[in-house]
């Protein structure tokens, strides 16, 4: 097996156990700068498929290309997270999923599809308010768990565990910034950064978002504009067997790809509907526009939310 081949399979192993990372921001920081009250937050559970139109993946220069073999994933999570405040401006969060994973190869490929269905990746954080009024501001802290991989998860009958890499976690810290220009509309922005445990680059992470509520319907009715993404920082360095993503690597005619070197923009739109005064429902959609060493993703979300 040659070293395209050998990166292609190490590369499809460990893209299952780390793409919610692309979604993460689109869901946990939807709160801004605001803060939950003692005992108030919410609860949200949802549906988020991932889509590879085309086989197309962004190279090292940011140019697209079809994947090698033709590679196309297809990711579908169930998530169940949410929010609490626990007092003194401070604001606990979590994110657990679980994956319906494809990743289809055409008939060239020395390799076969890969199927997984199982518990995924969950998340932990806690956020600090240190400005509140018109325009606040606040730190948060994230951290990425393997831990759910432990539940004797297969991919193609291999134990997860027992993959190299995959036990790794990411650690995040973030500053957001928001404001309310009335009671219909609202923006926020972040700026931070994350530390990939088992990767040979790290990450600094963007986002903004802005929301208006229609004036229709008792005002139950809102839409939301914005765009997220990351930017790799630090020299990769040549990948060994213990690192979550292979490295550098010759894909297809003169289209280089490295995981370890990964960046995106990504712009999204969404909409929800509040059935009731505690009851959402929302929708969303988001597009990879421009990535370098990324797959392009669409991402279809739904989801329902309460407030306590």
């Amino acid at each position: 097996m040659n070293l395209v081949h050998m990166t292609q399979r190490h590369g499809r192993l460990m893209a299952l156990v780390t793409l919610l990372v692309v979604s993460l921001t689109y869901h946990a920081h939807a709160g801004g700068a605001w803060v939950d009250s003692l005992g108030r937050g919410s609860i949200r559970l949802g549906y988020d498929w991932k889509l590879q139109p085309g086989a197309l993946r962004y190279d090292t220069h940011g140019d697209l290309y079809r994947s090698l073999f033709n590679m196309t994933h297809d990711y579908r999570f169930l998530y169940a997270g949410g929010e609490v405040g626990l007092g003194w401006r401070l604001e606990a969060s979590f994110l657990v999923t679980y994956l319906w994973a494809r990743e289809i190869v055409d008939s060239t490929a020395e390799d076969p599809s890969r199927i997984y269905h199982g518990p995924s990746d969950m998340w932990l954080g806690l956020k600090y308010q240190i400005v509140d009024g018109d325009y606040p501001i606040a730190v948060g802290a994230t951290v990425r768990l393997p831990n759910l991989y432990e539940a004797n998860s297969t991919l193609n009958g291999q134990l997860l565990t027992e993959i190299t890499g995959l036990l790794g976690h990411d650690y995040e810290a973030s500053v957001y910034a928001s404001h309310s220009f009335n009671s219909s509309l609202y923006a926020s922005a972040s700026l931070g950064g994350r530390i990939r445990d088992g990767a040979s680059a790290n990450q600094v992470l963007y986002g903004a978002d802005a929301g208006y509520t229609i004036p229709i319907l008792g005002d139950r009715i809102s839409v939301r504009a914005g765009f997220d993404g990351v930017a790799s920082v630090g020299e990769p360095r040549p990948s060994t067997a213990k690192d979550r993503f292979p490295g550098l690597s010759l894909e297809r005619d003169n289209h280089f790809f490295d995981f370890n070197d990964a960046s995106y923009f990504r712009p999204q739109l969404g909409m929800s509907i509040r059935v009731l005064p505690t009851l959402e429902i929302n929708g969303g959609f988001a597009y990879i526009l421009w990535a370098h060493s990324s797959v392009l993703y669409q991402d279809f979300l739904l989801q329902v939310g309460y407030s306590f």
